[in-house]
């Protein structure tokens, strides 16, 4: 492996286990967090003139997707540095971007306050699959592009 491999697993080793590590948390220290981002969005959207007041579940929500979105990018790239043919790989990134959610969410189980909760599941992992959707769309864009040019 090159260089650039080892540190495209690094990054995403390191991904993963920030995402793990956040669920670790007790949930008073989760709504903290989840509380600040929650305050600073919601003046954001006053100062702007919007009439959007977010809840503490839609910054939850859209913490989880977020979260796997750039964990779904840095999977496919990382997964396409290792093998450049990406259809060799498709199923290790399905697998992948469905096998960590469910082990994030197992983790929570062993925490106070903290739940399982199967929709974060499907949040979690259409946060993955967007990612790497986004991912395909560049590649194929940069294929058509350097293909007409």
């Amino acid at each position: 492996m090159k260089k650039n491999s080892y540190i495209a697993v690094f990054v995403t080793l390191a991904a993963a286990i920030v995402i793990l590590h956040n669920s670790m948390y007790p949930i008073a220290q989760s709504d903290l967090q989840s509380g600040f981002v929650l305050r600073a969005l919601n003046r954001f959207f006053s100062r702007m003139g919007c009439d959007v007041i977010l809840t503490q579940y839609m910054i939850r929500k859209l913490a989880h997707f977020t979260e796997y979105f750039f964990f779904g990018l840095l999977l496919t790239i990382t997964l396409r540095t290792i093998h450049k043919i990406l259809h060799n790989v498709f199923f290790l990134e399905l697998f992948l971007s469905l096998a960590v959610p469910m082990v994030d969410e197992t983790i929570q189980i062993f925490y106070q306050g903290r739940t399982s909760n199967v929709i974060d599941v499907w949040i979690d992992f259409s946060g993955c699959i967007a990612g790497m959707g986004l991912c395909y769309l560049i590649h194929a864009l940069f294929r058509l592009f350097v293909n007409h040019h």
